[in-house]
């Protein structure tokens, strides 16, 4: 699954922010990368129908505990359907 299938981000393309992210890892900078499938920006999830509307539901599941963790010092878990890089 490609980076665009899997977190589809309308207002923060996924495919430039995880190649400048992967740049920053490559030149040292200690990142962690997870992506969240079928979620917006605002970590909100959605379906989508045919003529690409999209049904937005709720902020997706695993993000308040990444965001949790990272602020007491490091997100490394498993946080919902996200997918680490």
């Amino acid at each position: 699954m490609s980076a665009a299938e899997e977190a589809r981000d309308r207002e923060a393309p996924p495919e430039q922010t995880l190649t400048a992210l992967q740049q920053l890892r490559s030149k040292g900078s200690d990142l962690t990368i997870y992506s969240f499938p079928a979620t917006d920006h605002g970590m909100v999830e959605f379906t989508e129908t045919a003529d690409g509307t999209r049904n937005y539901g709720r902020i997706t599941d695993g993000y308040f505990q990444m965001l949790a963790d990272w602020i007491k010092g490091g997100a490394n878990g498993a946080y919902g359907r996200a997918r680490k890089r």
